[in-house]
Parts: C-alpha cells; sequence; structure tokens
C-alpha cells in the first residue's frame, strides 16, 4: 500500500520515527542489515541537553532516558563552568526493550520491490570536504569513587602530550553511580580513519593521568562522525527520504543529532500519516536541517585555521558567553545576534582562511 512506510536503518532516528508512527497507527516495516538482537547488544549511548526535546514530545520521550543528571560540567584546564540545565542518556539496550513492539516490524535485509514511502535512516558516511569526531569510550567500574556528580561533557587535560594531525582533544565523562562512569577519548581531526589503537592508547593515558583505577570493563564504543566545512548532499537510496545523519539532522559541529532528529520527527510522522507527498516530506526535514551555515563555519576555524591547542582558545571563548547561548548553541538553533555575540573581542585565532575557504568568501 502507498501509506505503508519502509524505514532502512534501525538505529536512534530510524527507530524514533518507527514509535511516532505505530503511535499514529500507520502501517510500517523497519529494515536493517543487522538482527534485532546485534542492534540491542551494539554498544551506543545517546546524550542530549534538556533543551533539544521538543515541549509537545516531552512526556513521550522520557521514559525512554536511561539516566538523568540535574546539571552538567565543562573543564578546560584555566576554564571550568557548571551548568544547571538537565543532562539526559539513552542506552541502546534499555532503548530496544522499551521499543520491543517494534520487533514485529522488524526484517533482517533490504526492502525489495515496490515501495510505499522509503526512509533512510542509516548512519553517518564520509563527506567531502569535511573534519571528523572520532570517539572511543568505555564504560568502567572503577575501584575508587571518581568524584563526579553530572556529566563532565568536555575536558582538555593539559598535561595530555600532543598528536600530531589531532585538532583538539579531550574526555567526555557520563557518571552512572559513585564508581561507574563512561569515560571516553574524543579527536577533532581531518582525517575521519578510525584510529582505534591510538584511541586505545590516549584513553589509557587519560585514565592514568587521572588516577582512575579500572576494576572491571563494562562495554566500549566507538566512532567516527563528519563535521562537515560546506553544504554536502547525502547519498540517499533512490526515491527516498532522508532521516537522522541522511537527512543532514545532526549538529555540524558537536555531532549531536539528537535535537535535529527531535525537531524533524513528530512533523514528518504527521506529514507520513496524512499520506503527503514525498516532496512535501522531504520539505519537513530540509526545514529541520536549516540554520546550518554558521556551524560550517566555526568548523573551518576549528580544522583550517587552528593549529593543535589553539582550537582549545575557541572553546575557551564560547563557555566564557551566557548559558542560554550556550543551550541554543547544543540545540543548533542560533540566532543572528548571537553569531555576532560569539565573536565579540579579539577572536583566539585568525579566521580569514576559514572566511576564504577555497579561495571564495564563504
Amino acid at each position: 500500500m502507498r501509506s505503508t512506510v519502509h524505514i532502512v536503518g534501525a538505529g536512534l532516528s530510524g527507530m524514533l520515527l518507527a514509535a511516532r508512527l505505530r503511535a499514529k497507527q500507520v502501517p510500517l516495516r523497519i529494515y536493517d542489515t543487522r538482527s534485532w538482537l546485534a542492534c540491542q547488544t551494539d554498544e551506543r549511548t545517546w546524550s542530549f541537553h534538556h533543551s533539544d526535546v521538543p515541549e509537545a514530545l516531552s512526556t513521550w520521550l522520557m521514559p525512554l532516558v536511561s539516566h538523568t543528571w540535574p546539571g552538567q560540567a565543562v573543564d578546560l584546564g584555566a576554564t571550568k563552568i557548571s551548568f544547571r540545565e538537565p543532562y539526559y542518556e539513552i542506552h541502546c539496550f534499555d532503548f530496544y526493550q522499551k521499543l520491543s513492539f517494534l520487533e514485529e516490524f522488524f526484517v533482517q535485509g533490504s526492502p525489495e520491490g515496490d515501495h510505499g514511502y522509503l526512509i533512510d535512516a542509516r548512519g553517518a558516511e564520509l563527506c567531502h570536504r569535511a573534519g571528523a569526531q572520532k570517539f572511543f569510550g568505555q564504560r568502567l567500574r572503577l575501584k575508587h569513587p571518581h568524584g563526579l556528580t553530572v556529566p563532565m561533557l568536555m575536558h582538555i587535560d593539559p598535561r595530555m602530550p600532543t598528536v600530531p594531525g589531532i585538532v583538539m582533544e579531550f574526555a567526555y565523562i557520563l557518571p552512572f553511580s559513585s564508581h561507574e562512569a563512561l569515560i571516553e577519548i574524543t579527536h577533532y581531526a581531518q582525517n575521519a580513519a578510525l584510529d582505534l589503537v591510538l584511541l586505545q592508547r590516549r584513553l589509557a593515558m587519560y585514565l592514568a593521568l587521572g588516577c582512575y583505577e579500572v576494576d572491571e570493563i563494562l562495554g566500549q564504543e566507538s566512532g567516527s562522525l563528519p563535521l562537515p566545512l560546506t553544504a554536502w548532499k547525502p547519498s540517499l537510496l533512490p526515491g527516498s527520504i532522508g532521516f537522522g545523519v541522511r537527512g543532514r539532522l545532526f549538529h555540524p559541529t558537536t555531532g549531536y543529532s539528537t535535537p535535529y532528529i527531535l525537531r524533524a520527527l513528530e512533523p514528518l510522522a504527521e506529514a507520513l500519516a496524512k499520506k503527503q507527498s514525498s516532496h512535501a516530506c522531504r520539505a519537513v526535514v530540509r526545514q529541520a536541517s536549516s540554520g546550518r551555515w554558521f556551524f560550517y563555519f566555526l568548523n573551518r576555524l576549528l580544522f583550517l585555521a587552528t593549529r593543535h591547542r589553539e582550537a582549545d582558545g575557541i572553546f575557551r571563548q564560547f563557555f566564557s558567553r551566557s548559558p542560554v547561548l550556550i543551550a541554543r548553541f547544543y540545540a543548533g538553533r542560533l540566532t543572528f545576534k548571537d553569531h555576532i555575540s560569539m565573536f565579540v573581542g579579539r577572536p583566539p585565532i585568525s579566521i580569514v582562511r576559514a572566511l576564504f575557504y577555497g579561495g571564495r568568501f564563504w
């Protein structure tokens, strides 16, 4: 039937869309190359801020959350900041358990034959002219308390020696209990290739410098996310509607996908339920992914106009701004006034090369 929605990709975006469509009694199928069990056990963590959640979806989304914290923190060495905004985490195993009612619509493989609506919700792909956010993290049980009560979104330890080719390196920590935490090393780099040996070695070094004694490794995750320097056209399945990363629904500078996915989720589900045209559905996704040009510019600053450690200065200047502006930044909802205020004063680096990337102004 034309109204049947075929979702390719059973990750965060595909599953959230499937859940909203079932709430509206829309016929659907979900396809993935992995089995349902593999989807559940593929170690993955999705995090987001309170301001990322549309008010209309808050009641529906909160039961899917695995952990909630009342605030968050940043430690850039000389700059330490705390925020009161709540922060949330969804763990993949909990996520699939809570959405187990969707298993009956799951098909391992690819859609065949004629389709109704085809949604391409597959994961990240390499982008032309892009940097990369590469990460490796371990969920650890520690021998001693780690001392954190809220997530550490960014910790730059100046004792960590520099690595050639790495624009910026920081740790990301989610404390689940006094002795348990996800500790992740993140690299911003121009090369998208995932060097797990390097990341594992850097994480071990960070743990040693921080005096974290590991009692047990409970899980680990890794990945490489594109951070585009310019607009690009994702590679989509023929005739499909891109959603999630394939619909450019992710933050170009932080890699966070949840705020953009949630912004498009209900409008797209409603358009599909009303059997609107594929063109109209694409317009819904395109509207949710708009306003990205400034983040492309910031990425150019990070990847093209900086030397190692100079990128730290960009973030020190950024986190000196108001918490309201920072919340809008993470949500991808900066205003023109925000664009101006972020560069009040002397920028920590020259911006000429970023402005004229490729020999042309923006």
